[in-house]
């Protein structure tokens, strides 16, 4: 808003503000449509609708101000630049994360699958090794049994043989003699 050679205030025209001054005169069509309190003849009537119609269309039609418009319409648009320009560097560098992100998940799936394979082969191994345990103590437990019952049946009886065949010699021993 600036003051123009009169002092007055002047508004920058604004495409909302036209659609105001068009409902604003379409609004005083109907006052002065449906008010009885005017006496007015039907000429007169008319004349005023279609002067004040003419003004609302105009009032939309009218361009913004060269002089005052262009300078804010720069800052604007310099400003709608910037905002472009920042919000394209925010969606390269999300872009960028993203796919970074995306490399690393591929990484992470890939170790996860390798992990699932070692942990099936690992669970495999501890399954051959619970079952050889259990075939070994059940073997034991079968044995001990058999010891307890003095039946060895699978296992024969060996013979207990010396090592030498000669008898082992027996130090001298001195013989009293009786007489003394």
């Amino acid at each position: 808003m600036t003051n123009n050679d009169y002092g007055l205030p002047r508004y920058r025209v604004d495409p909302m503000d036209s659609a105001v001054r068009l409902a604003g005169s379409f609004v005083l069509i109907a006052f002065l449509t449906f008010e009885e309190t005017v006496a007015m003849s039907r000429s007169r009537q008319a004349a005023g609708i279609m002067i004040v119609a003419l003004f609302g269309l105009w009032g939309c039609t009218r361009a913004p101000s060269a002089d005052n418009g262009s300078a804010a319409t720069a800052e604007k648009l310099k400003a709608v630049e910037t905002k472009l320009a920042r919000l394209e560097d925010d969606f390269r560098a999300a872009s960028s994360a993203r796919d970074q992100l995306s490399k690393k998940l591929i990484a992470a799936e890939e170790a996860r699958m390798a992990l699932e394979v070692q942990l099936s082969a690992r669970t495999n191994e501890r399954d051959q090794a619970q079952n050889q345990y259990k075939t070994f103590r059940d073997g034991l437990r079968d044995l001990l049994a058999k010891a307890d019952e003095g039946k060895f049946e699978s296992s024969p009886t060996v013979p207990v043989i010396p090592a030498s065949n000669t008898k082992p010699e027996l130090p001298a021993l001195p013989i009293p003699t009786s007489g003394k």
